[in-house]
């Protein structure tokens, strides 16, 4: 499920928003959304701030009302970080996996889609 908020907010208003709360939310559009995926930083980061300007991995668990922003804007803005090396967002309701990663300095134009019934799958089958 994605929670977003009802009004708009700019970078310093979110921040000041989202301290001491458990849940984690990231702001798209000037709206703070519920995060349902993980990120890592280069090293020498501790991982528990609410931003990262230098991410090296991103995983997005999709969300029926997400799939169009995950999979469109969002993946274009992920991919022009510099110290991003790999996107993968994460089918909630089946075996999939679209995986963005870059080769030398560019990513390929698409992701490589990643399922139960693709002859590359990693994910387990159930017969």
């Amino acid at each position: 499920m994605n929670t977003q908020t009802p009004i708009q907010m700019d970078k310093s208003a979110f921040l000041a928003w989202v301290q001491g709360r458990e849940e984690r939310y990231e702001l798209v559009d000037g709206r703070a959304i519920m995060m349902t995926g993980a990120s890592l930083n280069s090293a020498g980061r501790d991982g528990t701030g609410y931003t990262s300007t230098d991410p090296v991995l991103l995983i997005e668990v999709l969300s029926p009302s997400s799939e169009a922003l995950d999979l469109g804007d969002k993946a274009a803005e992920y991919l022009r970080l510099p110290s991003l090396r790999t996107y993968v967002v994460v089918a909630q309701n089946e075996a999939k996996a679209w995986v963005w990663q870059r080769e030398g300095s560019t990513f390929e134009p698409g992701p490589q889609v990643i399922s139960a019934s693709s002859s590359r799958s990693r994910f387990p089958h159930r017969h």
